[in-house]
Order: structure tokens, then C-alpha cells, then sequence
């Protein structure tokens, strides 16, 4: 009995976290606001200015959705050599470190070497960097950013999960 409660309370803690942060990710509001951190420690990673559409044609699928009040974000589905499988965003900037070296092998967009990137504040992997002929570690050639959607989190979701946490405690006990 106490474990169908216990079962109860934390599918309803699930649900009201999961609605706020896709009501959060749904707003609009100033662009400076409009940011997506890293979902471990919050770091800032990139913003709503830089979210850009590059369309690949080795995504196993893809589909638009609202992220940071852009109506039209492509989501892209993509799946490694280990078979674990990636939803990602791709944006012209991002705060993350470019680890090792970047390859050709196997990259979800034709013609660039990718590289994996991490949270600068945490090493929390975030995607992947997407590089247009350079093997250099710190060359500055044209590159853009593919970021696993399920590691970001809106600005906005921290303070709504915290609401959602309290109330579902103080209202289920």
C-alpha cells in the first residue's frame, strides 16, 4: 500500500516537472533571457540567437518543435556506432570544450570532422562540434554545434522544477 503511494506521488512529481519545463521551454520573452544551461550544474551554454537549422541527411529522423520560443527548431534524431541514440539541436555558438581531436569518420554531416564537446564547468558531454577542414584543436575555422537536447536545460525550467518539487512534497504527505 505505502509503495503504490510512494509509486503515486513520484509519477505525479514527474508529471508536473515535465509539463513545466515544456511550458518553460515554450515561452518567449527577451532573447538574453531565452538561454539553455547545461542540466548538471547550469552553466550557460548557448542562446536563442544562436540556434540554427542544418538538416542532415543521416538523421534517422527529425521534426520542428518550440525550443526558446522558436517555433521551427529542428530536432534530429541520430544514432552512434554503439547504437545509443542522440536527439540533437544544432547551433552556430555554444560555451563548451572542443575535446581531442576532430575526425571524419562516421560524422552525421557529410564533408565535417566532428569532435565531442563537454561543459566547460562540469565535463558533462553535450554533444558534439562540427568542423569544416581543420584537425587543429584551437583553429578557428567555420564551425557549428550539435547538442543533445536531453543534457540542456531552459534557464526558466530550474526555478519551475524547485516550485514543482515543493508543492508535490508538501501536498502529498
Amino acid at each position: 500500500m505505502y509503495s503504490d503511494f510512494i509509486s503515486h506521488t513520484f509519477a505525479t512529481l514527474l508529471i508536473l516537472l515535465l509539463y513545466s519545463c515544456k511550458v518553460a521551454v515554450g515561452q518567449t520573452g527577451d532573447i538574453e533571457d531565452e538561454e539553455l544551461l547545461c542540466r548538471r550544474c547550469g552553466h550557460k551554454v548557448t542562446s536563442a540567437e544562436h540556434l540554427y537549422s542544418n538538416k542532415s541527411p543521416l538523421a534517422l529522423s527529425h521534426r520542428n518543435d518550440t525550443i526558446l520560443g522558436h517555433d521551427d527548431t529542428l530536432i534530429q534524431l541520430f544514432q552512434n556506432a554503439h547504437e545509443n541514440r542522440f536527439e540533437l539541436i544544432t547551433v552556430k555558438q555554444a560555451d563548451v570544450y572542443r575535446h581531442g581531436v576532430a575526425v571524419y569518420d562516421a560524422s552525421w554531416f557529410p564533408s565535417y570532422a566532428w569532435r565531442i564537446t563537454v561543459c566547460p564547468r562540469c565535463g558533462q558531454h553535450l554533444g558534439w562540434s562540427f568542423e569544416k577542414g581543420t584537425e587543429d584543436h584551437h583553429s578557428k575555422k567555420y564551425v557549428f554545434y550539435g547538442l543533445i537536447l536531453a543534457d540542456l536545460l531552459h534557464k526558466d525550467c530550474r526555478f519551475h522544477n524547485f516550485n514543482c518539487i515543493a508543492y508535490v512534497l508538501n501536498h502529498a504527505m
